[in-house]
Formats: C-alpha cells, sequence, structure tokens
C-alpha cells in the first residue's frame, strides 16, 4: 500500500512539473507572438535575428502593407478586417521555415526575414495574388504593397529595418501596377532631405515668414476680372 502511495505521490509530482512547464512554455510562446495570427511579434523577430548563426550580409526583410486597410475596417467592420490580416498570416506561414521567419509588426504591416539564396519576386507575387483570389468576391479590391530592404546589420533595431523597406514601398503607392520596390541610400538620402524642407516649411508658417502677393489679372482690353496669389519667403 505504501508502495502505492509514493508511486501516485511520484505522478502527481511529474504531472504537476509537466504542468508548469508547459504553463510557462505557453506563456513565453504568447509573450513573442501575435494572438490574433499566431505570427512573431517585432520583440520576437528581433530575438530570433540574434539567434542566427550566421550574422553575415546575406538576409533580407520582406515588409507589406496592405493599401487602404483602414477603410476595410472602417466600411465593412473590424471582423472582416481581422479576416484579411488572418488569412495573410496563414498564407505565410506556408513559407515559415527554420530560415525564413514572418511576423506582424502592428496593424496590416507583416515581415518576413529571409536568406537572400531563398527570394524570389515569385514567391511575393504568390503571396499577393492568392491574397486577391481570395476575396475577389468581396466588395473591396486588394492592393498590397511590399518593400524590400537588404540587412547591412542585425544588429539594427527591426523598427529601423521596416522603416526603410516601408520607406520602399511607399515609393510605388500611386502606381497600382507594381507591387515591389526595393530601398536603397538614395531613397533614405531623399526622405531625410524631404524632411528637412517639410520642417523648415513648418518653421516658417510659425514665425509668419511667409508674405503673401496678388497679382491683377486682366483681360485683352485692360478690364480687371481677378487675381492670382502668390506666396513668398518674406525677404530678411
Amino acid at each position: 500500500m505504501i508502495t502505492g502511495i509514493v508511486v501516485a505521490l511520484l505522478l502527481a509530482v511529474i504531472v504537476f512539473q509537466y504542468m508548469i512547464i508547459k504553463i510557462d512554455k505557453d506563456k513565453r510562446h504568447e509573450a513573442g507572438h501575435d494572438k490574433l495570427t499566431g505570427l512573431c511579434n517585432p520583440e520576437h523577430l528581433m530575438q530570433k535575428m540574434k539567434e542566427l548563426p550566421d550574422k553575415k550580409k546575406n538576409r533580407l526583410i520582406i515588409y507589406s502593407d496592405i493599401a487602404e486597410f483602414k477603410l476595410i475596417n472602417e466600411i465593412f467592420g473590424i471582423e472582416k478586417g481581422n479576416e484579411v490580416l488572418v488569412k495573410q498570416a496563414e498564407i505565410m506561414k506556408e513559407y515559415a521555415s527554420d530560415d525564413i521567419i514572418a511576423a506582424r509588426i502592428n496593424s496590416d504591416r507583416f515581415a518576413m526575414l529571409i536568406p537572400k539564396k531563398s527570394f524570389s519576386v515569385d514567391m511575393i507575387l504568390s503571396i499577393i495574388h492568392r491574397m486577391q483570389d481570395y476575396f475577389k468576391d468581396s466588395s473591396f479590391h486588394l492592393h498590397i504593397f511590399t518593400g524590400v530592404y537588404d540587412i547591412n546589420d542585425l544588429e539594427e533595431p527591426v523598427s529601423i529595418m521596416c522603416d526603410k523597406a516601408n520607406l520602399a514601398s511607399e515609393t510605388i503607392k500611386n502606381e497600382y501596377k507594381s507591387n515591389i520596390a526595393y530601398y536603397t541610400e538614395r531613397l533614405f538620402e531623399s526622405s531625410i532631405e524631404e524632411r528637412r524642407i517639410i520642417g523648415e516649411f513648418e518653421r516658417a508658417i510659425s514665425n509668419n515668414e511667409f508674405e503673401m502677393y496678388l497679382q491683377p489679372q486682366v483681360d485683352s482690353s485692360g478690364n480687371l476680372y481677378g487675381s492670382r496669389s502668390t506666396c513668398a519667403l518674406a525677404a530678411p
């Protein structure tokens, strides 16, 4: 009888330890993954990068953005929007492996960390076309823009990598026949210059440095019929 009690206690201890390990594992998985899609979150993606044995420049970040996704939520409801997100995650998971990591960055923004040798335009277009085919009978048309960033430093924050890939995708957002764009340093420099100009413009407005001029407009008989306004920086 004592032997039976000991065995039962041992079994209880084993079961308890198993449950503790499972709960801890589930918590760690939940902390590193997006609740809606089950994909890695940005923090876990960064951790995965740090664990890669090969730190050489041989990987890409592929960053995608669903055009006008906010309108899908607003017009068709959050449930339909979530369906779109979950479907994209399901398709991305089919390509995921030990070398290819899929993640949801935020909202409708997704990313894949992929070795250069595994990258192909056909793979990206396949994901996009499958998404479009799945929702072809819906009242909206899906268009997904994709930016590709060639990683130079795996220690670089995921947010910066995604920003650079997103910067590339921004260049084709008025070209609905295009789906993929590639990041270059020239793009980055242009972005910095654009932000500088915008900053100068906002500063000039705040300091009332603009002056408005009205140029009279007359017809062939010299009769005034209107005016044209022009803004210019005030003389120093």
